[in-house]
């Protein structure tokens, strides 16, 4: 079936004026196809509000699992997560998690999973590459770890202590 879809797809590249409707059906379910693991592991939508004040303990990381992740920098982090940029008009509002790497150390936390909207860490934004840079600078000297994030429209601070 892939390459019955992957034909239609390759067809419609060659001669876009012959695409027809039984070749846009297969474009779709080939589409469905690859994303039908991603959505089997949509979270479950939140059905209640987070606590008064929004920080909900996540737990503690240890100052040494910290400075490790901190010592192999911020590009080998980052390429462990799939995100998107979210947008109201023109204003940016975060980076939605698409997915997360089994090699991430966001992977396995049951506080963090796509679909997640990343808003901020302690309190700093991470739009551009500048913010992102500094607030990395900051992270070996801090006593916890906030990640502002909504979910399902719910805004939510999840907080790791670091034990020193």
């Amino acid at each position: 079936m892939a390459s019955v879809c992957h034909k239609a797809a390759v067809s419609t590249l060659a001669s876009p004026a012959e695409f027809g409707q039984h070749d846009a059906m297969r474009l779709i379910i080939m589409l469905l196809l690859l994303v039908s693991p991603a959505l089997a592991a949509e979270p479950a939508a939140i059905t209640k509000a987070p606590p008064a004040g929004g920080i909900i303990a996540a737990g503690s990381i240890s100052a040494a699992d910290l400075s490790a992740t901190l010592a192999r920098g911020p590009q080998q982090f980052i390429a462990t997560l799939t995100v998107r940029p979210i947008m109201e008009g023109r204003r940016f509002r975060g980076f939605e998690l698409l997915k997360i790497a089994p090699t991430s150390p966001l992977a396995g936390t049951v506080h963090v999973r796509p679909g997640d909207v990343i808003i901020s860490v302690n309190g700093a934004p991470v739009e551009r590459p500048d913010q992102f840079m500094k607030l990395w600078e900051t992270l070996p000297k801090a006593a916890h770890v906030d990640l502002k994030l909504r979910r399902a429209g719910h805004p939510m601070t999840y907080r790791w202590t670091v034990e020193k």
